[in-house]
């Protein structure tokens, strides 16, 4: 969801499917938040780029070089790339947004973005220490 969205905003277009090249130029059409080396802030456009690149390189889409490449080698039976679905499989960690609209508390569900078990990715971690060199990306 953009940055500086209200909490209703938010609330009403959480099932808005943006497409990375949107989320790119909306960012980008954003003044910096601080001169660069002098602060921190979270974001998720480096992941919508490395996105947009990997696609461009491979001509692949995400979910399917993280199936060939990451999810298929290490074989985590719980995780999934759920690409534009609100719906992710069940157990899954829980995200509630908390907003004030006219003066009163609300909130709101919301799930997003890859997802794993715990155990799918203890599993894939300690696979991932013994795969050979020279496999990944």
């Amino acid at each position: 969801m953009p940055y500086g969205t209200t909490g209703k905003e938010w609330v009403d277009n959480r099932f808005h499917t943006y497409r990375p090249e949107e989320l790119v130029r909306l960012a980008l059409s954003k003044p910096a938040r601080f001169e660069p080396g002098t602060g921190w802030s979270y974001s998720n456009t480096n992941y919508v780029l490395a996105r947009l690149l990997i696609e461009k390189v491979t001509g692949r889409s995400l979910a399917e070089e993280m199936r060939q490449r990451i999810l298929g080698p290490l074989g985590p039976s719980g995780t999934v790339v759920p690409d534009a679905s609100p719906e992710i499989p069940e157990p899954h960690a829980h995200i509630y947004y908390r907003y004030e609209e006219a003066g009163r508390q609300k909130n709101a569900l919301a799930t997003a973005g890859s997802c794993t078990t715990a155990s799918a990715a203890a599993r894939a971690d300690s696979r991932s220490r013994t795969a050979p060199r020279g496999t990944g990306w």
